[in-house]
């Protein structure tokens, strides 16, 4: 893994509700979050330096406490941290690969066929890949009939892949990529994300890109998009302890 970009340092500090600083101190870094308190969640982010740990404001006292022993050890894991939590954990969520890309992702060329979509005026055919795609896949890929900054690829008229940005604090520009089921395999993931990066760095943007970590396609996209792993995060759904 590489070093984490200072504007992901920053993002992420607003994300988790924490000091940017602790992403440099290594080892175990855990924080109170009261946006976790609504959402009941425990997100842990692996980098090259350490693990920050995000905990719920309303319960930070009682996690941390069992947590308070893997503040020792050098080298902690997700395991780790689920072993000293299991009785609160509900179920995990979804372990998410961070990538960041750099300037030198300015050449690559989205090709013939592909242009910004209108959501107003493309939204039948955005529906039609939408009904085509599973209810997670499009979710995961976080597209909205309310975005600007979507482009999307045509194979014989029909919408064939989409590929967007969301806009985030720090200047980043999170790539977002859904494809057709039938024209999967086609590379026509990686010419919407193209166009999406390059119009994301040519608003002086900085590319992110974050998937689920068992989703190897989007990870071959991202990999061809010249993005570089810097770490991974998951997210624990605690047991409502009002609910028990």
């Amino acid at each position: 893994m590489i070093e984490m970009h200072p504007f992901e340092k920053q993002a992420w500090g607003i994300w988790l509700n924490c000091d940017p600083a602790q992403f440099d101190q290594g080892g175990t870094q855990l924080h109170a979050n009261p946006k976790l308190d609504t959402s009941n969640q425990l997100i842990a982010l692996v980098s090259r330096r350490g693990v920050n740990v995000s905990l719920p404001a309303s319960r930070f006292d009682d996690l941390a406490a069992k947590l308070a022993g893997l503040q020792k050890e050098s080298l902690v894991s997700i395991t780790g941290i689920l072993n000293a939590v299991h009785s609160d954990v509900k179920r995990m969520g979804y372990i998410l690969y961070q990538s960041y890309g750099g300037e030198e992702m300015i050449h690559l060329s989205p090709g013939e066929g592909v242009r910004q979509l209108d959501m107003q005026k493309d939204a039948r055919a955005i529906h039609e890949l939408q009904a085509a795609c599973s209810a997670i896949e499009w979710s995961h890929s976080s597209i909205h009939l309310d975005s600007q900054t979507s482009f999307g690829a045509f194979v014989d008229d029909r919408l064939a892949a989409v590929g967007h940005y969301l806009e985030f604090p720090c200047r980043l520009a999170s790539i977002g990529v859904v494809a057709h089921p039938a024209y999967r395999g086609l590379g026509l993931g990686i010419r919407v994300a193209s166009a999406a990066a390059r119009h994301a760095l040519q608003r002086g943007l900085i590319v992110h890109y974050q998937t689920v970590l068992e989703n190897r396609a989007a990870r071959r996209v991202a990999g061809k998009l010249g993005c570089q792993h810097f770490g991974y995060s998951c997210r624990m759904e605690l047991v409502d302890t009002a609910a028990s």
